[in-house]
């Protein structure tokens, strides 16, 4: 019976703990040099499949950006796929801070449906908006990314960056 109980303890702890099924990685990149502004930078999220190992970036781009029309997930949506490798690759000098958080299934199906929503990016609810609405939408997380300017409440990637920092000290 001892070996029963072994392997019962064994597998019942295997049983309670969740089956991760993907990882979400919110990032968010400035400047390294002089003010970072609040229209300068980028912020986007990476999901990577736990089980192939086969890694996306997603993040809104404006029409009028150097993403132009390139890379839509839905059509008519600013939500583009795998653009931050070459519109920033690393000889642009940027600042990144970053945080993850490993998926069950339902949490990355809930992430799916939220990429998949058509989008519309705004000076208002930029990348940095949407990149923290996906881990909220996914996990509950709730990331700052919001500052004030003047009378008004927009999203940057500035804030963002200040925000992971802040996570990144609490470790």
């Amino acid at each position: 019976t001892a070996a029963f109980q072994h392997l019962l303890n064994a597998e019942g702890a295997n049983l309670l703990r969740p089956k991760y099924v993907s990882r979400l990685e919110i990032s968010a990149s400035i400047p390294e040099e002089g003010d970072p502004g609040i229209s300068k930078g980028h912020a986007y999220i990476t999901v990577t499949d736990l089980a192939t190992g086969e890694k996306h970036t997603y993040a809104t781009w404006d029409d009028s950006s150097r993403a132009g029309q390139d890379g839509r997930v839905v059509p008519g949506s600013d939500v583009r796929i795998d653009l931050e490798k070459t519109l920033y690759p690393p000889s642009l000098k940027l600042a990144t801070m970053s945080a993850s958080f490993d998926l069950t299934a339902g949490q990355n199906e809930r992430l799916k449906a939220f990429i998949n929503t058509p989008v519309k990016w705004s000076r208002i609810d930029s990348c940095a908006g949407w990149s923290s609405k996906a881990v909220y939408i996914a996990t509950g997380v709730s990331i700052n990314a919001s500052e004030s300017v003047m009378f008004f409440t927009v999203n940057s990637p500035r804030r963002l960056f200040v925000s992971l920092h802040g996570m990144e000290n609490k470790k």
